[in-house]
């Protein structure tokens, strides 16, 4: 259908293109999606911290063998906030996480969040100059990497805020 309509019109706009048909439309916009449930508002930490309050000894996050409640992974990530805070971090900052997976993951994306910023997720196990060239073109005001992955920065010019994770 979008190669019919670009080739029937080579000027149209990709953006432009219909990609449902009217009735595809009709049943994922109205039918799949007709829950009638109200969904409330909030910033992701508005929403995390409501969570918390509704179930603060509920396992919120599992990585590992380490496994945090709801309760302990806001406080973790609280902290990292403070931290970033004290630094500068604030809205408009980017954040470069190079970080592996693991429950720390989680607990430093969401404290990048709580202080107002966006994090930039970067892959250690990237080649070398991917990592630069991400870092570069997102100017973080902070790169945060583990002792395992801050080998991964040299030549970035860019200071990295350990943050291991303490299980």
């Amino acid at each position: 259908r979008v190669l019919e309509w670009m080739a029937g019109d080579p000027g149209v706009r990709v953006g432009e293109v219909e990609v449902l048909s009217e009735g595809e439309r009709r049943l994922v916009v109205e039918e799949w999606n007709d829950s009638g449930r109200v969904v409330s508002g909030g910033t992701l930490p508005e929403l995390f911290e409501a969570q918390v309050v509704r179930t603060p000894g509920a396992v919120a996050v599992e990585f590992g063998g380490v496994g945090w409640t709801y309760g302990e992974l806001e406080e973790r990530a609280n902290q990292f906030a403070w931290e970033l805070m004290a630094r500068g971090v604030g809205p408009g900052d980017r954040v470069g996480v190079v970080l592996e997976r693991s429950a720390q993951w989680v607990a430093v994306v969401l404290g990048v969040v709580k202080a107002g910023a966006a994090f930039v997720p970067v892959d250690p196990a990237y080649p070398s100059e991917r990592i630069a060239l991400v870092l570069r073109d997102a100017e973080p005001a902070v790169v945060v990497c583990s002792a395992a992955t801050a080998g991964v920065l040299p030549g970035t010019g860019l200071e990295c805020l350990v943050c291991d994770d303490p299980g």
